[in-house]
Parts: C-alpha cells; structure tokens; sequence
C-alpha cells in the first residue's frame, strides 16, 4: 500500500568535475584517535589486481579499553553517488568525539556519508555517543494523501515534522532504553527527539511522545558482558520521520564480537573462519526525481520494470529509470532513477578469491525494499548456491518463482554449519551472514580451473495485492578468482549452530527510570497475548496494530480487546513485570497479519524464538532449519488470503491470515515499541509500546 507525495530536498551541486564511477567508491581519510580495524580474527581482503570500482568496506570505528565514545552529526551534504544528478542527501558525519566543539576535524570521518561507518565494539563495552541535530526544515508541498505531511491536523504521528527533528535506535541490541532525565545520557530510548535549534523550537512540546531536546543527545549504552556477537545497524527513530530519514542515507553498521564468536567453540572452527575473508554489505536505495531532488515518501512504481527483467540490461545496473505513470496516482518520474548501493557504491565489483572464498554480512538498510538476493552465474545460465551460516531476523528461500530448495550444505571445504539456499529473502531490518565460493550445479565447492563471473542481484518480489512491487536490480559483478586465499584448519570439530539465551542481565537494570509509575500484573498461567496488525480508514494514518489476551485455551479473554488503531503514545497497552530478582519473563505472543501486503514484525529489547512457520512467498524462518532456539528480532508476515477489513471479519473466516507464534524471553525493564519495520507502515502507525517493570 501506498501513501505517496514528491518529497524535495533542496538541490545542491554536487563536487564538479568528479564522476559518479570515481566517486562512488568509499574512499576515506584514516580516522583519528580510532584505533585500527584489523583483527586476528578477521581477515583483509586481498586487494592485488582488484578493479578500480572494488567494493569498500565502510570505515571501521573500535572501541579502546572497553570504550567507544563517537561524535554523530546528522546533516546534509552533496551525495557524489547521485551523478549525474546535483542532489544532497541527510547523511551522518561520524568521528571518534573531539575534545572540544560538535563538529568533526577534518580527515577525521568517511568521505561517503551515504554509505555509512561501522562502530566495533566488544560484550562488555561501554559506547558512548553525541548525536548532533543539524538537519535542515523538512519542507512538503502540501498534500492530502501522505503519510509523512506536516501540515497534517495536528496530532501524535505530525507534531514537530518540519522541524526535522531526529533520534538513534542500535537496531538488535540487547540494551536498556533507560530515560536521561536523571542520568543525563539516554539508552537506546525510542522517545526522545533531538531538535536543530536553528530550524525553531518544537511546536506544542507537550503533545510530542516523548522529552524534546535541542542541539544534541548523549546516548551510553552498557553492553553486558554476556551479550551475543553479530551483526546489528543503527538508524534514526523519530516516528513520522524514520522513513524519510533512512531513505536519505542516515544508517550504518555495529558490530559486537567477531564472526568467530558466534559460532565456534573449538580453535579449529576459529583458525577456519581467521582465514575468510569478511566483507560487509549495506544495503540502501533512493529514488532520486528528473530536477535532482529525492523522494522521501517512496513510490514501488518509480520504475517501469518487468519482474522477470535482471541481469539482462546496463540500465538495470545499480538501479532502474524513472517512469512515466506509476501504477498509483499516475506520477510521472520520467528522467528520474532508483539508485540500489552497496557501501555506498553503485553496481561495484565483488573480487571473491577461491577455495577460501568470503563470508558476507548482508544488512537491508532499505526504509521500505525487500531484496530477494541470489548469485546468477549468466555463463551456466542458473542461480549458484549460498551458505547461510547466520540469520539475525531473516527468512531464506523454500520453494515458488523457481526457489531451490534448502538444502545440507555439499563441503569439500568451507565452513560445516549452516544451510545452502539459491535464494534469500530479506525485508526491511533483516540481516544474514553467508559464506560466498563457487559452487557447480551439484552445490559443491569447487576451485574451479578458471575464473568465473556471477552477479548478485535482487529478484522482482511483490509483497501482496495492496502491497509494494518491487523490481529486478543487479546489484554487484562478482568476479571470483582462483587460488586467492589459502584455507588454514579444518574447523570440522566443535561449531556453535545456534546462541543460547540464558538470562544475560543477572541483575536487569534496576536504575531504569520509567515517565510514570504504573502497576501491571503477570499474565496468568497458559495465557498468552495476540497482536493485530491491518491497514486502517484514515488518512494521515492508515496503519494500525491491535490486541487481545488469550487464555490457556487459546480463547480470547473478555474485556482484553483493543481494536486495531494508530500508534498513541500517550497509551501504552501492554505492561508486564520481571520475575522476582530480575530474572527473565517468557511470554508467548501471536502475531495475525489482516492486511492484505506482507509486514515485517520488530520488537525492541529482545530476541524471541519462532515457534510456527508463516511463509512468505516461498519462504521460511529459521528455526525450521531444525532447531527452535535460534533468535530473531524480527520476522517476515505474510499477507492474509482474502479480504479483511476488521478483526471481526477475521472471526468470520473473510481471510485466512498465516500467524506465526513467537516466544520472548524479556529481560530487559524500560519503556520501548514493536512496530512494522517497513517503515512507510511504521511512520504511518503501524507501532506500539510495551512497559518492562523491575522486579528486584
């Protein structure tokens, strides 16, 4: 579903004289004071003989006797990657924090903002982060059909727009969203708006969701020495604005521990993967209009280009051209063009050295996109298998649109867990870590005599009747070479498939300060709670969420029911306390997609289990791979067969929605949301909150 209205940014001119091919690539200035990214347990690439438009790994951040403190500067600034096009973009300028002053040295911080800066921090680390409002007036014409309107009646999802304010999510961490009225520096708190006070102060402070600050924000985020190794992202989280904000470039990788730490027990396994090279791939796109300016509320029928279409035309490169009339509203974007970047780059090359070969860590940084990546070899004509060794909130391809199916990886060599798939499904939020090498048309890992050339690319995927269309992108040549890398250990012995989740917060974090004081009972024993997620009958917001408790049979409880509404953040409707001294509260929830387009559920604070298995097209969760302790902190909804406009037609059996069953190990006290990641659906009320209470 689509809410649509052209979003300008000011058009700035870009660096003269520089092409986009040129400038495309991440180039950047060593950082000061950061120390170095290079690891034991990491990897470099090889870089001899790679080709000038070679993807770069964003610039590495590392903490330093267990503390990363940063200085985040939210601005907006020429994005070169546009070439042709003169058009700026809202990025983060980010640099380890100077002594003095809120502006970075020069030298300090990556010369592609757009495609982002990895902080890399370890379990225990304190991270500490200034985050600085510089972001201009966010100026729409008006119109009546959007979701993101300013001049909007005045209500939780408009106050405060055009002012631009911001905030900061550390998106999968398992962290307190403590407040900072009394500490001073905020968790990772999803309320609080930092304001640029050159664009004004805040209009009718006292209807924002949450306290309202000027200038900039600290953030300290204590990560617990038990927490989980991976990958993660932050990404601003004003609601009403989260969409045009990521849309235009404002996201970026953080990392905890090595690869190794997630999976291996045995120094074997260790050696191995010490021995792959690693590379990450952030995923992010924007459509840019024919006068230079982005469109911030984005629009699936930009382009005009058929489903099947992929690896078949240069214009498909990186991204497709505007159209004349978009499917809906008839918009013209003729001359216009969907940018898809990895690291900021616009169809790099991908050197992938054999029989080591890479492990990939894929983050979709998109507002709205679904990719569904797969590697085409066009010499064999077919789709080559990838090894899935890592799912933080994904779904990998089963069966339908000529899906392989998954499979037990064939190794003759490479990593031994994980599972082999033609075909991953990421949406918004999801990341996976896959090991890349050649592999024949059996599926097995092969050092072929001659070099060898494959395409990653996203599939054409449409997400339901009312849903998003999206095209077919190639998104990077992928060269693999021969005899580049050297493999050392077998890594056969010990490997760690899954993360247990035993209580890492032993003592929770009783200084959480909440903004009221309420009192909320446990559910009872065998009840659970179900959510509603549909679209809605209004105007500035069409999204909405719902619920109801359930008892121990599975019926709903009289006098739970909340029907399905826009997120209110003056209502928190669920609340639920810690088990005594702290410890974890397991719940189990379902989740019931009415609408009739896929969503992407998220919640934050937590990593929770699948325990059912809703399908997306043709694809799967993981822990149907064979286990049910893999955790995720989001997972693909597919959307409702049939047509239901209320939950009532629900009970009447007018659709069949695929519910999944998740259990959540909350550990976490505080004040947080869980919402729909495709965030034209967020911002648009598709959220709402939950209150942890301490138990001590």
């Amino acid at each position: 579903m689509s809410h649509l209205t052209v979003s300008r940014l000011p058009t700035i001119a870009a660096v003269a004289g520089i092409k986009a091919a040129v400038i495309g690539l991440a180039l950047w200035h060593a950082p000061v004071n950061a120390a170095p990214a290079a690891s034991p347990r990491a990897a470099s690439i090889p870089l001899l003989g790679l080709a000038k438009d070679e993807l770069q790994d964003p610039q590495v951040f590392q903490s330093r006797s267990g503390v990363l403190d940063m200085l985040m500067v939210a601005h907006e600034v020429p994005v070169a990657m546009f070439a042709p096009f003169r058009t700026a973009g809202w990025v983060y300028e980010i640099c380890p924090r100077p002594a003095k002053g809120e502006q970075c040295p020069k030298g300090s911080f990556s010369s592609n903002e757009y495609g982002g800066s990895r902080l890399q921090v370890e379990p225990g680390d304190t991270l500490k982060i200034r985050l600085v409002n510089r972001l201009p007036i966010f100026t729409l014409p008006i119109d009546p059909d959007s979701t993101i309107n300013p001049n909007a009646p005045m209500n939780e999802n408009a106050v405060g727009r055009s002012q631009n304010p911001t905030s900061l999510h550390t998106h999968g961490l398992l962290v307190s969203p403590h407040y900072g009225l009394g500490t001073k520096t905020w968790g990772d708190n999803a309320f609080a708006r930092v304001f640029n006070p050159a664009n004004g102060l805040a209009p009718d402070f006292e209807k924002m969701m949450g306290p309202v600050l000027y200038d900039h924000i600290d953030y300290e985020y204590d990560i617990p020495t038990t927490h989980p190794a991976g990958l993660f992202w932050f990404h601003p989280h004003p609601h009403g604005l989260v969409q045009a904000q990521l849309t235009s470039g404002m996201s970026g990788l953080l990392t905890i521990g090595h690869v190794a730490d997630e999976f291996c027990i045995a120094q074997g396994c260790r050696d191995q993967l010490a021995s792959i090279p690693q590379r990450q791939l952030l995923l992010k796109d924007t459509q840019v209009e024919s006068d230079g300016s982005l469109r911030l509320d984005q629009d699936t029928g930009f382009c005009a280009v058929d489903d099947s279409m992929g690896s078949t035309s240069p214009s498909h490169q990186g991204g497709c051209d505007g159209s004349k009339n978009s499917p809906v509203g008839g918009l013209d974007h003729t001359g216009g063009r969907w940018f898809y970047s990895i690291n900021g780059q616009v169809y790099p090359s991908i050197t992938v050295g054999m029989p080591a070969g890479q492990i990939w860590r894929i983050t979709n940084a998109s507002a709205n996109t679904t990719y569904d990546l797969n590697l085409w070899l066009p010499d064999e004509r077919r789709q080559m298998l990838m090894q899935v060794v890592s799912l933080d909130g994904v779904s990998v391809g089963t069966s339908g649109k000529g899906v392989t199916q998954p499979t037990t990886c064939r190794s003759t060599f490479g990593p031994t867990f994980g599972i082999c798939t033609s075909r991953l499904h990421l949406m918004p939020a999801s990341r996976a870590e896959i090991w890349v090498g050649y592999r024949d048309a059996q599926g097995y890992p092969r050092s072929q005599p001659s070099p060898a050339s494959a395409i990653l690319r996203t599939s054409g995927f449409d997400t339901g009747p009312s849903g998003d269309n999206y095209p077919a992108i190639d998104l990077a040549k992928v060269d693999i070479e021969t005899g580049t890398v050297a493999l050392q250990g077998d890594g056969a012995a010990s490997t760690r498939t899954t993360q247990t989740f035993k209580n890492p917060f032993p003592n929770a974090f009783t200084a959480s300060t909440l903004p009221a004081a309420t009192s909320c009972a446990p559910l009872a024993p065998g009840h659970s709670r179900r959510i509603f997620l549909n679209a809605i009958d209004s105007k500035f917001a069409p999204f909405g969420m719902g619920y109801e408790e359930l008892d121990e049979r599975g019926n709903p409880v009289p006098g739970t029911f909340i029907d399905v509404r826009a997120f209110d953040h003056m209502n928190t409707p669920l609340c639920l306390s810690l088990q005594p001294g702290n410890q974890p509260e397991v719940e189990r929830w379902q989740l019931v997609n009415l609408a009739d387009e896929d969503h992407s559920f998220h919640l934050h604070q937590v990593r929770f289990s699948v325990l059912s298995a809703p399908t997306v097209d043709g694809t799967i969760t993981a822990p149907h791979f064979g286990t049910k302790s893999q955790l995720m902190d989001s997972v693909p909804l597919q959307h409702a067969d049939g047509t239901c406009n209320t939950v009532d037609d629900w009970r009447r059996g007018a659709c069949t929605a695929h519910v999944a069953t998740i259990e959540i190990p909350f550990t976490i006290a505080g004040e947080f949301v869980f919402h729909c990641h495709v965030l034209e659906h967020e911002d648009g009320g598709m959220m709402a909150g939950i209150r942890v209470l301490n138990n001590p």
